[in-house]
Parts: structure tokens; sequence; C-alpha cells
């Protein structure tokens, strides 16, 4: 006589990791929430010293702004519209800000980082051909 045993292994299923991860979404409650106790830390020292350096920097854009145009306008290529990078229009100044941030239009080129400067405009990521265009609305 045989005796057969018969084991069986239950194992559970495999976790499903199609995708990646989402993070939990917060009620409007919740949001809220947080953004009453964020307005409610920050002090008066700090909103004041805020104030102060975004004024200085508008006063600095707007100037930079007269100058360009200006500029332009001399040298014969005014700026009649400003330009679009991917259905977004260009901040000019931002624009200058991160070029200057990396050295200026020469080495930027040299070291072929257009595509650093498209990524501080909120360009879109995915595009193949960002960095050309940036570069020659630099360039105009």
């Amino acid at each position: 006589m045989h005796i057969v045993i018969v084991v069986v292994v239950f194992f559970p299923s495999a976790p499903n990791l199609k995708g990646r991860p989402r993070k939990k979404k917060l009620s409007i409650s919740q949001r809220r929430d947080s953004q009453g106790k964020d307005k409610e830390e920050r002090n008066e020292e700090e909103r004041s010293e805020e104030e102060e350096t975004s004024e200085e920097n508008r006063a600095e854009e707007q100037a930079f702004l007269v100058e360009l145009y200006k500029y332009m306008k001399e040298r014969d290529t005014p700026i009649e519209r400003i330009p679009f990078l991917g259905f977004k229009q260009i901040n000019l100044w931002t624009m200058f800000q991160a070029a200057q941030k990396l050295g200026g239009y020469e080495l930027i080129t040299v070291r072929r980082q257009w595509k650093h400067v498209y990524d501080e405009l909120g360009g879109n990521p995915s595009s193949t051909s960002a960095a050309t265009c940036t570069r020659r609305h630099y360039e105009r």
C-alpha cells in the first residue's frame, strides 16, 4: 500500500507593481488646514524682507527689459512680440538670469547646456528640439 501525501502550498498573489506609486491626495479641508498653518507660521520680518527683495527684483527686471528693448531697437531688430517656447510665452528676464547663472551665452553653447536653460523656463521635458529653439530665441 502506498500513501500519497499532497501538500498544497498557498502563495499569495504577487503585488501589482505596474506603474509608479501615487501620492495620496489631500482632501479640500486638509489642504485648507495646511495652508492656514503655513500662513500663521510666517512672521512679520520675513514678510517685509520678501517684499523688499521682490520689489528690488521687479525694479531690476523692469530696467533689464527697458534696456533690452532699447538695444534691440538700436540694432534694427525690435522686439515686436515676446516669443513662445512650446506654447508658453518666454519670460525674457528669467531666460537671461538662467543664462547668466550657467556662465553666459558662449559658455552655455560650448558646454551644450541650452536644455538646462529651457528646463529653468519650465518647458516640456520631453521636447527634442528644446535646446536648439532656446538658443535661437536667445540669439535673436
